[in-house]
């Protein structure tokens, strides 16, 4: 058989791919079934807290974290009045609006035409935003990964994976899964909408960046390039983590294959180009603009440590370290993996990765010129034999995934599974034919269909192109979290998409005793001795040294429970659940939360019908003077700018918080609080259970304050004018 150059006939690969059907006809209503009940299960909490409003109080519609709830409720308060330049609705000084929080002005917008409460459009947009980041989630992974019970399992980590916030919380150190929401998909969809619908995005400019670069058709690319613009829109900062993420694939493409990915380089720069302008918007409003400026120097969101994030993701953790060595040193990836790699003769270079292109890396045609063996190959042999270890001690403690194959059936030579030295295929062997630009290409398998690149199949890799974008994911995030940035924890948004893509690869590694290219991955178990010595065995042996080698006498058969597929849809099920207990940890602690301390959740009757006025009696620039809890909900639901309200959003906010305490608790004479209050252009002042639980001052009897509304617990007082 004549052997052709890489180079050459990458250039026909593209031109000769193989349609093969990634998704098979039952998984889209399968997944969107799951992805429903995760949505009804994130919104069941707070149909509960509805239904448990105490006499006399009115449900607000919050549960997560209602500082930031109520505040994205304001900016829907400006959209809902026709604005679309934001304004800091927490600072009573006068400035210019930017354009800045978009998303939430349009549901205002929305709101305002057709008529709908502001809480009800903020929840129906957390929801379908919820079912777009679930959905979108499965399609990336089903375009990297091969088998649907693989793609299940990953989707799975995806949506209801958390780690040990549960455990720690209790001995009062909060992990990521509780202190910040967007890490995980399950807790973002429960706080709010931005945070599933920027995720779901960042996804999909990821989807799409990486079908443009199989694909000779552009409207991917343009796609992907519009999805990133739509990103700087909703959540800014993220288009950060498109550019490192996009610039590590590069790097990892350009070493992969040692050349320059003209295709990709191209994609990258046009998604930089489209989303320029929006980032160049955002930076004018947040930093030209004096008082919004002062608001992002004092919006300060450090990351925690890294044991924060480890124990956030708790099992995913090491799973997901036990998958990125597993691919990063080849025993997982199609390009390095056992396929290509026992398929060479001996003598026979395996296959490089200086390869023109993906078919051609997983061929074993080599080009003559081509460069010997990198040094980075031998640099993986450690690395491998401790991944093996783990793997067989898995292996040998759960067994390993069932193939179909009787345990009792002795394992065939590894040459007859693979292509003899004629160049023919064994009749009913899977012959590894190379990688089409949907999955694996095989052949002749028993049942005349590609084994392992047919959706129901069970194949271990990722698929074209996957691993370098992977790879960058996880890598480029973790290094965003530490950079000296204001706001670092929030590039932990979307972190957990590469987290449980590794940590299901790691534990197929860790159940199915992945022993590199001697051994059949789906036979039967072997002592983790075994796993050692074949370690160990020097590289210069080759494939022949595994050629022929029937090593049945070593083998073990596996448990029955784990050859049938209860057994097996059992162990998997038990694996997810243990990690969700977080996630139901959040929903009790959210439900009891608001049942022991209703304050911030709930509002009196009487308190309503105060901000009720406020909202028809007095203009949005207005100035309001309360209590910080008060001042919190004001905005919100009155639309007023308030004196104080928010520790971020109000700007010197320490200092204002301190002139309110000196002002409630009676620290300050009637002079002081008449030069406070019209210094700091209040108009009116409110006066409830709120503001009498922080000091002694009562407003009735001031000179310079009228009474404009009363009822049982509320009076709002208005500034009076200066006398003449």
């Amino acid at each position: 058989m004549e052997k052709s150059c890489p180079a050459i006939a990458g250039r026909n690969a593209r031109a000769k791919r193989v349609a093969v059907r990634v998704v098979d006809r039952g998984e889209p209503y399968l997944v969107l079934g799951c992805a429903l009940l995760v949505v009804v299960l994130s919104a069941l909490p707070y149909v509960l807290a509805y239904f448990a409003t105490p006499p006399g109080t009115q449900y607000l519609g919050l549960l997560s974290n209602p500082l930031d709830g109520n505040s994205y409720l304001a900016k829907m308060q400006e959209g809902a009045r026709g604005d679309w330049l934001f304004h800091l609705p927490y600072t009573a000084e006068p400035h210019e609006g930017a354009p800045v929080y978009l998303f939430y002005l349009a549901l205002g917008h929305l709101a305002a035409l057709f008529g709908l409460p502001l809480v009800l459009v903020y929840h129906a947009a957390r929801l379908i935003a919820g079912v777009i980041l679930l959905l979108v989630g499965y399609l990336f992974i089903s375009s990297l990964l091969n088998g649907i019970r693989l793609r299940l399992l990953t989707w799975s980590f995806f949506a209801l994976g958390s780690g040990f916030g549960w455990l720690a919380a209790p001995l009062g150190f909060y992990s990521s899964d509780l202190l910040i929401p967007e890490s995980t998909s399950f807790h973002s969809i429960f706080a709010n909408p931005h945070f599933p619908l920027a995720t779901a995005l960042l996804i999909g400019v990821f989807l799409l960046l990486l079908r443009a670069s199989r694909s000779d058709q552009p409207a991917w690319g343009v796609g992907a390039a519009l999805l990133s613009f739509l990103l700087t829109l909703v959540q800014p900062f993220l288009v950060l983590t498109v550019y490192a993420v996009g610039l590590g694939w590069l790097v990892l493409l350009y070493w992969s294959m040692r050349r320059v990915p003209y295709r990709e380089t191209a994609l990258v720069a046009l998604i930089f180009l489209v989303s320029l302008p929006g980032v160049a918007l955002i930076y004018q409003g947040l930093y030209v603009n004096p008082l919004l400026a002062q608001w992002t120097a004092q919006n300060q969101t450090p990351s925690p440590g890294p044991l924060s994030y480890v124990l956030g993701y708790g099992l995913l953790s090491p799973l997901a370290f036990l998958g990125v060595f597993a691919v990063a040193s080849g025993r997982l990836s199609w390009e390095r993996g056992r396929l290509a790699r026992a398929s060479a003769r001996p003598g026979e270079t395996p296959p490089l990765p200086g390869a023109e292109s993906i078919a051609d890396r997983a061929s074993n045609t080599v080009c003559e010129k081509a460069s010997p063996v990198p040094s980075f190959t031998r640099k993986r042999e450690s690395t491998a034999l401790w991944i093996r270890a783990f793997a067989g001690i898995g292996h040998a403690l759960w067994g390993t995934v069932d193939h179909g194959r009787d345990c009792t059936r002795q394992a065939p030579p590894l040459d007859s599974r693979f292509r003899g030295d004629d160049g023919s295929s064994p009749a009913g062997a899977t012959v590894f034919r190379g990688m089409t630009d949907e999955g694996l290409a095989t052949e002749g398998d028993d049942h005349g269909h590609n084994a392992l690149s047919h959706p129901r199949s069970d194949g271990w890799e990722l698929r074209a192109g996957g691993r370098e974008l992977a790879i960058s994911w996880l890598v480029m995030n973790v290094v965003l979290l530490y950079m000296p940035f204001a706001l670092q924890r929030r590039f932990a948004e979307g972190l957990q998409m590469p987290v449980a893509i590794f940590a299901a690869l790691g534990l197929r590694v860790f159940l199915s005793g992945w022993l590199g290219p001697g051994v059949h991955p789906g036979s039967t178990g072997v002592s983790p001795a075994r796993v050692l010595a074949r370690a160990r065995r020097p590289r210069s042996q080759g494939a022949d040294s595994y050629n022929g080698d029937r090593v049945s006498s070593e083998l073990r058969c596996r448990p029955s429970w784990v050859r049938s597929a209860r057994g097996r849809m059992a162990l998997g099920i038990a694996l997810v659940l243990l990690t969700v207990p977080t996630n139901i940890f959040l929903v009790g602690v959210s439900v009891l939360g608001v049942q022991q301390a209703p304050g911030g959740f709930y509002l009196s009757v009487d308190e309503m019908q105060a901000l009720r006025w406020l909202s028809r009696n007095t203009s949005p620039s207005d100035v309001v003077l309360a209590s910080p809890e008060t001042g919190n909900v004001i905005p919100s639901w009155a639309g007023n700018r308030v004196y104080y309200g928010h520790p971020f959003e109000t700007v010197q906010a320490e200092s204002k918080r301190a002139v309110l305490q000196a002002l409630f608790g009676g620290q300050l004479g009637p002079e002081a609080r008449e030069g406070a209050l019209r210094g700091a252009g209040v108009r009116y002042l409110y006066y409830g259970e709120q503001e009498r639980r922080m000091g002694p001052f009562d407003p009735e009897g001031e000179a310079y304050l009228g009474l404009a509304f009363s009822n049982a617990t509320v009076r709002i007082y208005r500034v009076m004018p200066w006398a003449c």
